[in-house]
């Protein structure tokens, strides 16, 4: 969904627009440029189809920041963290 060098902006993005939405949207890290970054994921799905609906039942204010579908592939390959704790 978004992409931030500063964690605590996603975690209250998260809190304002995404509490209770199913799945549980979280927030994986890794580094881009030599700095810490943080990405804000809902998913995975089964289906590119399937990802592509769910992005049209987020709250408008997330529709309207431009999500877009990533493969499970091209996430893995990135060079992420463990996941961070909720």
């Amino acid at each position: 969904l978004l992409g931030s060098s500063n964690r605590t902006a996603l975690e209250d993005y998260k809190e304002k627009y995404l509490e209770g939405f199913q799945p549980p949207p979280r927030i994986v890290a890794t580094r881009m440029k030599q700095r810490d970054w943080y990405l804000l994921f809902i998913g995975p799905f089964d289906t590119k189809e399937r990802a592509k609906a769910v992005i049209t039942t987020l709250p408008a204010a997330v529709q309207v920041q431009e999500p877009w579908v990533r493969t499970t592939g091209s996430v893995q390959a990135m060079r992420l963290w463990p996941d961070l704790p909720d």
